[in-house]
């Protein structure tokens, strides 16, 4: 339970940030809205935000473990 905040951190800063600057880019360059580029980027965005997530847990363990 106490790596609820990072958890909702990640899904409010995937949400907000990283889709709507993947949208803008893609408007702004291909002028086009939505497509697969688009796409392709958001699955990567997903899983760089879930990368992070696991890193900030595997550093919480690795602390928790020295102490």
């Amino acid at each position: 339970m106490r790596f609820a905040p990072f958890f909702i951190l990640a899904i409010f800063g995937y949400f907000f940030i990283i889709i709507p600057l993947i949208y803008l880019i893609d408007f702004i360059f291909i002028k086009d809205g939505i497509t697969f580029g688009s796409l392709r980027n958001n699955a990567i965005g997903f899983f760089l935000a879930l990368l992070f997530i696991y890193f900030i847990l595997y550093r919480r363990k690795k602390k928790t473990k020295q102490k």
